[in-house]
């Protein structure tokens, strides 16, 4: 049962994933009108009657759109990768010499990573505010959001517990999860870079937390075990 209840979920994700606060989604439209997005006349942003949120047709749409045509253009300044000029994620990649073109999804989620700890002083907060944040440590500001990350964590089998995951074995799903190549990336890819300067990589809320649990380690290499499973615990959310 547990198990069908488990499968349902991870099905139903993007249903739902779709909450977030009103807040987050006008700042979301705003910032996307101000970098230059263009979307075909006939689509917008709305809630459906099932309360999911996304793009939708709406009434100047014509019936159906004819093959080729440009539904929407996004400019390549506000992409988000390794190589993105003015991303925090560039930065940190540059600062520690990770090939973003060599090593490219990692890049992306350190990229993501360093969004993140930038707050408001990411050029993406926008973006960044409408992703499903890291929810264990409650940092969500409102019910709606704290709801919509705890059920998001519920629908990435890359975040669930090494029993949970058990339930998928032999499933075609347990051969995507990629759980040892992720981890494996982080380790030998990522952490050798980040590793004194994860101030550029988590929050000030994450490191204190960080900070806490390290309090309590008597050796070095024990505190740094600490800060290596918890900046991997984040890569592997941004990962997702």
């Amino acid at each position: 049962r547990r198990k069908n209840e488990i499968w349902k979920s991870f099905c139903f994700a993007e249903e739902r994933t779709g909450t977030m606060s009103d807040a987050h989604i006008t700042d979301f439209i705003k910032w996307m009108d101000m970098r230059g997005f263009h979307l075909a006349e006939g689509i917008t942003f709305g809630t459906l009657p099932d309360g999911v949120y996304g793009a939708l047709l709406d009434d100047k749409a014509p019936h159906k759109f004819p093959t080729g045509k440009r539904l929407f253009t996004v400019p390549v300044d506000a992409l988000l990768d390794g190589l993105s000029e003015g991303a925090a994620g560039r930065t940190l990649c540059d600062r520690h010499h990770i090939n973003a073109r060599r090593n490219a999804w990692p890049a992306l989620i350190v990229s993501l990573m360093a969004e993140s700890a930038a707050g408001a002083a990411s050029h993406w907060k926008p973006f960044m505010d409408v992703l499903p944040q890291p929810w264990e440590h409650n940092h969500a500001t409102c019910e709606s959001d704290r709801a919509r990350d705890e059920d998001y964590a519920h629908t990435m089998p890359l975040l669930w517990s090494t029993t949970e995951q058990a339930m998928l074995k032999g499933t075609e799903t347990e051969k995507l999860l990629g759980i040892a190549e992720t981890r494996d990336s982080f380790t030998e890819i990522v952490w050798p870079h980040v590793k004194d300067s994860l101030d550029a990589c988590l929050p000030e809320e994450d490191m204190e937390v960080v900070h806490k649990l390290q309090s309590g380690a008597e050796k070095e290499s024990e505190a740094e075990r600490i800060a290596h499973d918890f900046a991997l615990s984040r890569y592997m959310h941004w990962g997702c």
